[in-house]
């Protein structure tokens, strides 16, 4: 249901229009780091919110692309990319209907939540926005 697609012209890959880092685990471990050890910085914000901005668009243009899909379709489409990202399983489908603007998903398995263990062993911190 992913599908990466490549500009010929400049390498640069994307799905759903934005861009996307093959492996991104390792890449965004590093860059979420360089964040994260600048102590001077309210990392919170820069993480999540660029995480809720990268997120919204891409799954609003799939979205957009499938007006046919059902609510399950989406939920399906979503957790999909979360896994094709390196991001881990995140189980959408265990969602309940509720008007609460706010609720807590356990992961399954998170490999980049594994991946970000790799630097500095146990966090003080969560380490993954989606």
């Amino acid at each position: 249901m992913i599908h990466p697609e490549a500009s010929s012209n400049t390498g640069i890959m994307t799905i759903s229009h934005e861009p996307f880092v093959f492996h991104c685990n390792h890449y965004n471990r590093f860059l979420q780091l360089v964040i994260e050890d600048c102590h001077y910085i309210d990392r919170e914000p820069i993480l999540v919110k660029s995480a809720t901005e990268v997120s919204f668009r891409q799954l609003q243009a799939a979205f957009r692309e499938h007006p046919e899909w059902s609510m399950a379709d989406r939920l399906q489409y979503a957790e999909d990319l979360y896994r094709f990202c390196g991001f881990g399983d995140l189980p959408l489908g265990t969602l309940p209907h509720s008007a609460e603007p706010e609720l807590v998903l356990i992961e399954n398995h998170s490999h980049y939540g594994a991946a970000l263990r790799l630097n500095y062993g146990k966090r003080r911190w969560p380490g993954v926005a989606f």
